[in-house]
Parts: structure tokens; sequence; C-alpha cells
């Protein structure tokens, strides 16, 4: 089977996040669970990443639609970091109601690898932004 380039795209997000996740994961298991409250505060730093990253793909789609393997991987990136922000919240009620387990560590792992990454994508933007115009180009200007 055969996939198109924005699906292409999509499925790379999605194998970003999971690998970013299976990382994170190996180095969380040493660490204790966190507190609902950070829960709650990484979500909603979550929530600002998630605004910023609308507004910055709105632009960004209309400059680069043509390349819809970029399209798809922000999309998968994008929401991504929605279901991280939604899943942190939960974490944090499960582990307010004296919950934990490996499960938590697996679900905490995902949703702060989906917004590291989406927080990526929104910080470079100025990067993509100046490459994707075409201003990068060889000619430099010479002093007369």
């Amino acid at each position: 089977m055969r996939l198109d380039p924005l699906n292409k795209g999509v499925l790379e997000g999605i194998w970003i996040v999971t690998l970013t996740a299976g990382f994170l994961f190996a180095l969380l298991t040493v660490a204790p669970h966190p507190s609902p409250e950070l829960l709650r505060d990484i979500a909603s730093l979550g929530g600002a990443l998630v605004l910023a990253y609308v507004v910055e793909m709105t632009w960004l789609v209309q400059v680069k639609k043509r390349d819809e393997k970029f399209v798809g991987l922000a999309t998968a990136l994008g929401v991504a970091g929605l279901a991280g922000t939604f899943l942190m919240l939960l974490l944090a009620a499960h582990r307010q109601a004296g919950h934990g387990n490996v499960l938590d560590t697996i679900g905490f792992s995902w949703a702060l690898a989906s917004l590291i990454l989406l927080g990526l994508i929104v910080t470079i933007h100025p990067l993509l932004v100046y490459r994707l115009s075409g201003n990068d180009s060889e000619e430099v200007d010479q002093p007369s």
C-alpha cells in the first residue's frame, strides 16, 4: 500500500512523538511520579502552546500548502500537542485521586513528548518562515 505525502507526514509525526515518548519513558521510570499541580501547570503551558501553534501554522501552511508531507507532519504534531494537554489534565485528576502506576508514567511520557515537540515547532517558527519564504538565497550583498 502506497501512502500519499499528507498521510506519510502524519505517520512521521506520530512516529516522532512515539520515539520521543519512549526515550522519556526510559528516563522517567527512575523519577518519582509528578504531582497533580505540576501536571496542571504543564497542561496550562500546553494550552498556550496549542494557541501559538494554531496562529503560526495558519500562516505557514498557506505559504507551504504545496508541501503535503510538511502539512501532515505539522498537523500530527498539533493534534498530539492538543491530546497531550488533555492527557496532562486527566493524569492530574488520576494522581489527585491517589492512583499511580506504570501506565501513568507511559501517559506522562507521551504527553510530555507531544508538548516538547509542539513547543519546538513553535520556537523554530521564525526559522521556518525564513526558509520557506525563499529568503535564504545564496546571494550576498557586496559592499560598493
